[in-house]
This record gives C-alpha cells, structure tokens and sequence, in this order.
C-alpha cells in the first residue's frame, strides 16, 4: 500500500513538473516578447527571473503582473497547490497585460 501511494506521489509530482514547465516557458517567452516590443535591452543567457527585473525596473506599471508569476515560480514559502493556482488562474490575466 505504501509502495502504491509513493508512486501516486511520484506521478503527481511529475506531472506538476510538467505544468510548471510549461508555465515557465509561456511566461519567458511572453516577457521576452514584451521586452523586445518595447525596446527594453536583452541579453542572450537572460531568464524569466531577468525579464520579470527589466520589466518591474523599466515598466512600473506593470509590475503587478508579475507577482503571481513571481509567486507562482520562485517563492519557496508558498506550498505547490497554491504556486499551480496561480499559475493558472493568473495566467489569463498576465498574457493580456502583456500582449499590448
């Protein structure tokens, strides 16, 4: 039984990994985008964690857009189900913002 309940363990796991991968990859890709359509400089090797800095630094207004998505990747006190609530309840809102 235990054995059993490891491996559910594992495969919820894995498949909340996979979620936040994709999260993660939507919201590089859609601040990166945002960043360059108003000119803001980028680097190569920049990453999420950058583009959520430049944007906070060089467009205040739109700093809280990137709170859940701060919350939601990198804040190690908030627990998994919330950081996957986020992630999907704010994503909506978030690709809207910065999509103008």
């Amino acid at each position: 039984m235990l054995k059993e309940q490891e491996n559910k363990n594992l495969v919820n796991h894995e498949e909340y990994n996979n979620i936040f991968n994709y999260y993660h990859d939507e919201y590089t890709q859609m601040l990166k985008k945002f960043l360059e359509r108003h000119e803001v400089k980028i680097k190569e090797d920049d990453c999420l964690i950058d583009y959520i800095v430049k944007t906070r630094f060089f467009m205040p207004k739109y700093s809280v857009y990137t709170i859940p998505i701060t919350n939601a990747m990198y804040n190690e006190d908030v627990p998994e189900e919330m950081k996957y609530t986020l992630m999907v309840n704010s994503f909506g809102r978030v690709r809207s913002a910065f999509s103008e």
